[in-house]
């Protein structure tokens, strides 16, 4: 989304999480939407930091990050969600 001249762009990028282990057949058969965002939210509330080192500066809101720089590659970070 571009908005006047000398605005910045900023970008939308879904979240996904994966039970187990993550492989090219995880993305296949995904499971990333049986979390509500409220879980997702704390997931990231805790690994902004780390997110942040991958990504640079974001916001996040439900399943989506919010960022002013393009993104042209996934990034994996294990955490564990609930204990």
């Amino acid at each position: 989304m571009k908005i006047g001249k000398n605005a910045p762009q900023i970008h939308q990028y879904p979240i996904s999480i994966f039970n187990g282990s993550v492989n090219a057949q995880s993305f296949q058969n995904s499971s990333a939407y049986e979390y509500n965002a409220y879980e997702i939210g704390k997931v990231i509330d805790r690994e902004t930091k780390r997110i942040e080192l991958m990504i640079g500066k974001f916001i996040h809101s439900g399943f989506n990050i919010w960022t002013t720089q393009p993104i042209d590659q996934r990034y994996f970070l294990e955490s564990k969600l609930m204990g």
